[in-house]
C-alpha cells in the first residue's frame, strides 16, 4: 500500500500543518494536524481525518480542535448521496462534492 507524508508552513500567519496519506483497501485516508495563530494572535489547533473513495471523492471527515473561545468536533459522512453533520442530515451541504478544511 502506498503512503506519503506532507508538511508545510503558513505564509500569511504563524503556523504549520502536516498530514499523511495512506492507501486503504477501498480508497485513501488522509490524517493531519494544523497549528496556527489567528489574525487576533490567538493559537488554534485542529486535527482531521478524511476518508476518500478510490476515485478521490470524499465519503467522510472528522475534525476536532480548539481555539481560546471554543472546542470543535465535527463528523461529516456521506450516506445515500446526502451529507450528515454529526449524524444529522444537513440540507445546506446538498450537492457538495468536496471537503475543504
Amino acid at each position: 500500500m502506498e503512503r506519503a507524508e506532507i508538511r508545510w508552513h503558513r505564509r500569511d500567519c504563524a503556523g504549520h500543518e502536516g498530514c499523511r496519506l495512506l492507501q486503504t483497501a477501498d480508497g485513501w485516508r488522509m490524517d493531519g494536524a494544523a497549528f496556527d495563530t489567528g489574525a487576533d494572535g490567538t493559537a488554534r489547533t485542529f486535527t482531521y481525518r478524511v476518508d476518500l473513495n478510490a476515485d478521490w471523492s470524499p465519503r467522510a471527515a472528522c475534525v476536532t480542535g480548539w481555539t481560546p473561545q471554543s472546542d470543535l468536533s465535527l463528523t461529516l459522512t456521506l450516506a445515500s448521496g446526502h451529507w450528515h453533520g454529526n449524524g444529522t442530515p444537513d440540507p445546506a451541504l446538498s450537492g457538495c462534492t468536496d471537503i475543504d478544511l
